[in-house]
């Protein structure tokens, strides 16, 4: 679209007009809106080679970023899913449970990490790790 502008109104005109477009670039917003970046670094530092941690982390957020500005250009927007008020309400909602659970996680991840050597211990962190695998994508729903 930057070198040839007019596939921006063209793509505009087809988010008003097809319906399948429209469904499409709903599900993008609506998955970009789950996306916490901050969440995503916390989980990047747990790689134990932090180049590529970085570096991966760094072209993700890049590409999160570039998605977003995109696809609210191509929606005519200024914030996500703002077609969709009570989807944008039901996923605010999620957030101050789902948060927790997420930093919850990170801790039995490096708890599970540090006993590996240890079957007892293992043991004790492997099930309350499941558990929280399985809350978070039942608050996540459809992008769990």
């Amino acid at each position: 679209m930057e070198e040839q502008p007019e596939r921006l109104v063209q793509l505009q005109q087809m988010y008003r007009d097809w319906p399948f477009f429209r469904a499409l670039l709903s599900n993008t917003q609506m998955s970009l809106s789950k996306a916490d970046m901050g969440i995503a670094a916390n989980y990047a530092e747990l790689c134990q080679q932090r180049l590529t941690t970085g570096h991966v982390y760094a072209l993700i957020f890049s590409e999160y970023q570039q998605t977003v500005r995109q696809v609210l250009s191509l929606v005519e927007s200024d914030v996500l899913i703002s077609e969709n008020p009570v989807l944008a309400l039901s996923l605010r909602r999620r957030q101050p449970y789902l948060d927790p659970l997420n930093h919850i996680q990170l801790m039995l991840i490096k708890r599970y990490r540090e006993s590996i050597d240890d079957a007892e211990q293992v043991s004790r962190w492997q099930d309350p790790l499941m558990r929280t695998i399985s809350a978070i994508s039942a608050g996540m729903r459809n992008t769990g």
